[in-house]
């Protein structure tokens, strides 16, 4: 990669952010990144119900970040690399945040940190990231700097996805038996908590083998066999033309454990939704349901939802009642799928293409998670709820 374009700083200040938009390079010494840029705030929901190709969200990329960025800003300014703090893609798991990104023009992605579910998701759909700031240094002394070679800096599993050409093409040479586990599978036993115990129960041996190994260890990178998965009309659409340009019309890994839900989009033709609204998203969304209600159809999908063949309501809350169970990991297209933890199973959001992966191999590729003690002293006062305290903590820049 060779920069031909511009580098845009996240930074905190406004002002600062205005100035690079406008072709200016403002003095940044000193500078603060942003904080956790959110993946609602690189693509809007808004944006979202228009559809997911980088075509259409391109211009919608970071739009009114900061109260800074106007639609089509970035794309419009030419930008080539973008760079930010902390906890780069917090928020929501929508993998069309990596698409905006390219759709915008973005080619590389520099970051203090990542967020998991945008960290794979752009490992998943081949977008180049670094933590290395010195790479926009080089780039700028006119460097020609080979992408692969952020390779090197990945856990062995995001780096045999990406020397494979990304999550699909990857799942293809699996089913085709010529991958084998990137992580050990004759491990000593030893004592896990319940989350360990579950996706050790469920990591994929290798072909012809029996799921489950002795152990798994926090930071671990494994293929585990999903249960339930799911998806809603705001991502199904993406979902489905991934695994129609990978697999076709092949059959889906135990379509009984899978459902979709029309939920998002039920009452954006209310009445009392504003006609501007409408006007703008009601078409494009009815569109993305109907991509949704085709494929559930051609594929013997689950479709839940008002007047569909099974029951309407929220994705999520659907999860836990009608199809989590104890030992079972579980994944949906929806950042609130931990809620399904309640029945004892390990459940967690991922984006489109870890979605169609594992709609066909029945796999889902799992870090085993940390511990964090967390120790709460006072009194509720009446007051206060434990969403109050969740919500409170998991703010906190941690």
């Amino acid at each position: 990669m060779k920069l031909t374009g511009r580098v845009l700083h996240l930074v905190s200040n406004p002002d600062l952010l205005r100035t690079q938009l406008s072709g200016g390079r403002p003095d940044l010494g000193g500078s603060e990144y942003h904080y956790g840029v959110n993946t609602d705030a690189m693509i809007s929901g808004r944006a979202c119900t228009l559809g997911y190709t980088p075509q259409i969200l391109g211009p919608y990329f970071l739009e009114n970040f900061l109260e800074a960025v106007s639609q089509d800003d970035v794309r419009g300014g030419g930008f080539q690399v973008v760079v930010g703090g902390h906890a780069y893609g917090s928020g929501s798991s929508r993998e069309v945040a990596v698409v905006a990104h390219v759709g915008a023009g973005i080619e590389l992605v520099v970051a203090d940190s990542f967020q998991r579910i945008f960290q794979e998701n752009m490992v998943y759909a081949g977008m180049p990231f670094t933590t290395d700031r010195g790479v926009v240094d080089r780039l700028e002394a006119g460097e020609d700097i080979d992408v692969t070679s952020f390779y090197a800096e990945l856990p062995r599993f995001f780096r045999a996805v990406s020397e494979a050409g990304g999550l699909m093409s990857y799942g293809t040479r699996l089913l085709a038996g010529e991958v084998q586990p990137t992580y050990a599978t004759e491990v000593a036993a030893r004592p896990l908590n319940v989350v360990e115990k579950i996706i050790a129960a469920k990591v994929w041996r290798g072909e012809g083998q029996t799921d489950g190994i002795a152990a798994v260890a926090p930071g671990e990178q494994v293929l585990c066999r999903a249960a339930f998965r799911g998806m809603h009309e705001y991502t199904a659409g993406m979902v489905m033309d991934l695994y129609a340009q990978e697999w076709g019309e092949a059959e889906l890994y135990r379509s009984d454990l899978v459902a979709a839900f029309e939920d998002h989009f039920v009452l954006i033709g209310h009445r009392t939704v504003p006609d501007h609204v409408k006007d703008s998203r009601l078409g494009p969304a009815m569109q993305l349901t109907e991509e949704m209600v085709q494929a559930c159809e051609r594929f013997g999908i689950r479709l839940h939802g008002p007047g569909r063949p099974f029951p309407a309501g929220v994705c999520h809350r659907l999860v836990v009642e009608d199809y989590a169970l104890p030992g079972d990991v579980i994944v949906l297209t929806d950042s609130h799928t931990p809620t399904a933890g309640v029945m004892n199973a390990f459940a967690f959001g991922v984006g489109s293409t870890a979605m169609a992966f594992a709609l066909r191999t029945g796999l889902i590729p799992v870090t085993v998670p940390k511990v964090v003690r967390v120790e709460v002293q006072g009194s509720a006062g009446g007051l206060l709820s434990p969403k109050d305290l969740i919500l409170h903590l998991i703010g906190m820049p941690y």
